[in-house]
Order: C-alpha cells, then structure tokens, then sequence
C-alpha cells in the first residue's frame, strides 16, 4: 500500500522532514558534525536517488566528456558531497556554528566600474555551493542593493526553512 501525498510529499528528498533534520544538525549538534557528516550524507543521497545520481553524470560528462567508470562515480560522489556540504553551510547562518566565509574577489574592479557608471549589471551563477554567499558580499563590497533571483522550490515548507537562513545571512 503506497503512502498518502501528504506524506510522500513529507518524506521526499527535497521534502520538509530532511531539510528539518537538516537544519537540526547544522545548527544544533557540534561544529565537527556539521564538517564531518554532509559528505556522508551527501553520498548517501547519490546512492539513494538514482535519477538525481544520472543527471549528474549526464551534466559531469557534458562539462568533462566521457571518462573511466570508477572516475565518474568519484567525481559524482564528490558533488553530491560538495552539495550536502553547501547546503548544511547555508543552514549554519545565525547559528552557534556559524563562521563567517573567508573571501578574496577576483575581477572586483569591474564591477566597481559597472557600479560607478550606474550601469547596473547582472550575474549569473551555476548551480554550486555557497550562492547565497554572493549577494550580501556583493552588497558590501558595491555599498549597493543586491538582488538574488532563484528557482523556487518544489517543497514551500521546505523552502521557507532555507529562506529563514538566507534571510539571517543578508539574502
């Protein structure tokens, strides 16, 4: 007998159970669990969501071309780790085990110079980690409004989690 919606809904990968466990860990238990376990579950993520795994690897052969099997699974791995990590990051802002990023802007100049001009200018990102990052650095460093513009999430409730911690971080 299959579950209800409600609660499928609930238990997904992308669903409010996980990103309040989630959120639990990364703010409430010890700074080494928050360094030491989205790797392990990161991993744990990529073995569990075959579809989400395949995408992947489509995308990491698109950017890489076609390599060895075992390079491929590593380099999976590697992103579904590298993502749980962002993710518990994001999830640490406002929180005891909060530490402020360690930053060097590269290319700075130009945007002082689109700022100066009042051109205004437009940055896009790739899906990788610490996204939510950019904006509120962006505004410290320009001394300008800075507005983030992202693909909302399937899960609201889910979402809403993930904004609170945007929001503590200046998003």
């Amino acid at each position: 007998m299959e579950p209800p919606p409600a609660a499928r809904d609930f238990f997904a990968h992308d669903g409010l159970f996980w990103r309040r466990m989630a959120a639990f860990g990364a703010q409430r238990l010890p700074e080494w669990w928050v360094r030491w376990s989205p790797p392990v579950f990161g991993v744990a993520a990529a073995v569990a969501l075959p579809d989400a795994r395949r995408a992947v690897r489509r995308n990491l052969r698109r950017i890489r071309g076609p390599r060895a099997l075992w390079r491929e699974a590593i380099d999976t791995s590697q992103t579904f780790a590298s993502y749980a990590g962002c993710v518990a990051e994001t999830l640490t802002t406002g929180s005891k085990n909060y530490v402020a990023p360690d930053v060097q802007i590269f290319g700075g100049e130009h945007v002082r110079v689109a700022v100066a001009e009042k051109r205004g200018m437009i940055l896009l990102t790739m899906h990788t980690g610490g996204w939510e990052v950019a904006g509120p650095l962006l505004a410290e460093h320009t001394h300008s409004d800075v507005v983030l513009v992202m693909h909302g999430e399937r899960d609201p409730s889910a979402m809403h989690i993930h904004d609170r911690a945007r929001e503590a971080g200046g998003v």
